[in-house]
């Protein structure tokens, strides 16, 4: 993956919609994909490189833990913890 680029992927053991990103600083991060305004999807922007829900406007920052840049959502985004082993992303 390039960096500021994202993959939408479904989590094995939850079957929940999330994403990983690969932010601008080389760094990868996942995210759940459900807003946690009225859990519509949210998709990546990659000019703004945020999150964004097409529900309702709001924002997230993937470079700083799923913050809330934008509301109405009040909390960020879930967390899905990832590390690169040998070459391939994996949640750990």
């Amino acid at each position: 993956m390039e960096p500021g680029t994202a993959v939408p992927f479904t989590e094995a053991g939850s079957g929940e919609q999330a994403v990983l990103l690969r932010l601008e600083s080389g760094e990868f991060a996942a995210y759940s994909a459900i807003c946690t305004h009225q859990q519509c999807i949210v998709a990546y922007d990659a000019e703004e490189g945020m999150l964004e829900c097409p529900c309702h406007g709001s924002i997230f920052d993937p470079a700083d833990g799923g913050r809330v840049e934008q509301g109405p959502a009040q909390q960020p985004l879930p967390d899905i913890p990832v590390e690169v082993q040998d070459g391939s992303v994996v949640r750990v």
